[in-house]
């Protein structure tokens, strides 16, 4: 079976019908000979990057970056030799160095000395990524294969690898395959005249990105920007566009608002009018007129006289939207809802503040009366500490009175053998009268009066001896 050569791209006029040339809707080729304008644009910027030996430094200072007579001079400090053709800043901050040869750009590839506390270091960018061309063959059954399709394909169409499209989460076969082509032109051949896969026609489509999504702020949820460029000081909620972060919302997850259109949803709603608005295409005008301001471009334009230049222009009457009671009522009641949900909230919040003041006042209030017994027993610790000197001064007087009986006692010890053989003496004097008890009561207390000196009497001597009998 032979297989269906390409199409001609530039069909020859009919010469039956003189003075006409049949005209066709298809897309046609540049020729061959034609300079392609964009090929040899990014063909210069590749051989010049290869040609520039470029060098991106990354970490210098706002000082050196924008001011290139010190950042020429900072350059020959740290590499002399050195030899830079051009410099430039690129989107991401940094600084790209354009050298002359090989060993210019080595030198530059060494390490920089640090200036104004910031640490410049070097490095090669990146490459640009190499262009693929791809285009998407449309309503070609899924029961076909890949390797088949590229086998069918490959050799005239210049396709080097095809890859069949699944539905979104799943490995479920559509009726679309991408396919990559070697050159641009091929790709654009295949879209203008379509490619025959056995003998049937298959059309082509474009693969259009989509449009990156704008970030959101967690900060503020506003579209277009981060939370890390956020000029907001204070959070807004997700949920209920409070002054407060998700965490401590205390509004319930089925009421929500939304913090940029006031709508009853959460604010990353990609239903949401803002959003809507932030992931438009833009506008073809190159600038936007604001109402009652003049732009420059009107200021430049030529004045053309006019006949009724000096009867000023009417200005039209603003029409009235249409707003029935009903409405009015509708929005106030939704304004009422979320003022109550808004209060509600605040009221919750500020009783949890109170709960909590309240604990830690009881708390406070403990640790007080702690402490204020702990004075107390330290201050009858300090009147205690104060009392101990007299307390030893009394003690050490009784000591030494002890001390002073001890000797006494001693003393008089001592002298009870002599006072108890004088006393026998002094009754055995008279052998031959019995002496009376009242005589030896005399006699023993005189004695031990003068020799003792013990202030007793007779009849002390008495109680004594009888209660020691007792």
């Amino acid at each position: 079976m032979d297989t269906p050569n390409r199409p001609q791209t530039n069909p020859q006029p009919n010469k039956d019908n003189e003075g006409f040339i049949p005209v066709t809707n298809k897309r046609q080729l540049s020729s061959p000979t034609a300079p392609d304008t964009k090929r040899q644009k990014e063909t210069t910027d590749s051989n010049s990057y290869q040609a520039d030996f470029p060098v991106l430094l990354i970490g210098l200072p706002p000082s050196l970056k924008n001011n290139p007579i010190q950042l020429r001079k900072y350059a020959e400090q740290n590499h002399p030799a050195a030899i830079i053709t051009r410099t430039r800043l690129t989107r991401n901050g940094h600084l790209l160095l354009h050298a002359k040869d090989k060993s210019s750009q080595s030198q530059l590839l060494q390490p920089w000395t640090p200036t104004d506390n910031y640490k410049p270091f070097p490095r090669l960018p990146t490459p640009p990524p190499t262009p693929t061309y791809q285009a998407v063959i449309t309503k070609i059954s899924p029961d076909i294969d890949d390797n088949t399709i590229l086998n069918e394909i490959q050799t005239l169409y210049h396709v080097t690898a095809v890859r069949r499209f699944t539905l979104k989460g799943t490995s479920t076969p559509i009726w679309k395959v991408a396919a990559t082509f070697k050159t641009e032109e091929d790709m654009e051949h295949a879209l203008a005249h379509g490619i025959f896969i056995g003998h049937q026609l298959f059309n082509l489509q474009r693969i259009t990105s989509q449009p990156p999504t704008p970030p959101q702020c967690h900060k503020c949820q506003r579209w277009g920007h981060t939370a890390l460029n956020c000029r907001s000081k204070t959070p807004t909620c997700l949920r209920c566009a409070g002054k407060h972060t998700l965490n401590d919302c205390p509004t319930p997850k089925d009421t929500p608002t939304c913090a940029n259109c006031k709508k009853p949803h959460i604010a990353s709603y990609k239903g949401c009018s803002t959003y809507k608005k932030a992931t438009a295409p833009p506008s073809k005008q190159h600038h936007s007129t604001t109402p009652g301001k003049t732009t420059y471009a009107d200021v430049t334009k030529p004045v053309q006289a006019s006949a009724t230049a000096s009867a000023p222009a009417p200005v039209p009457a603003k029409p009235v939207k249409d707003t029935s009671l009903t409405d009015v009522l509708e929005q106030i009641n939704k304004n009422h809802t979320t003022l109550e949900n808004k209060i509600d909230a605040s009221t919750r919040k500020h009783n949890k503040d109170l709960m909590d003041l309240t604990e830690l006042h009881n708390r406070h209030t403990k640790d007080l009366k702690d402490l204020k017994a702990l004075h107390t027993r330290h201050d009858r610790d300090i009147k205690e500490l104060k009392d101990i000197p007299l307390k030893l001064d009394l003690l050490l007087k009784e000591t030494k009175e002890l001390k002073k009986q001890a000797d006494l006692n001693s003393e008089l010890i001592k002298k009870i053998p002599a006072f108890v053989a004088d006393c026998l003496t002094c009754l055995l004097k008279n052998v031959k009268h019995m002496p009376t008890a009242d005589s030896i009561y005399d006699t023993v207390a005189t004695k031990a009066h003068v020799q003792l000196k013990l202030p007793t009497t007779k009849e002390d001597l008495k109680k004594d001896i009888r209660a020691a009998y007792v």
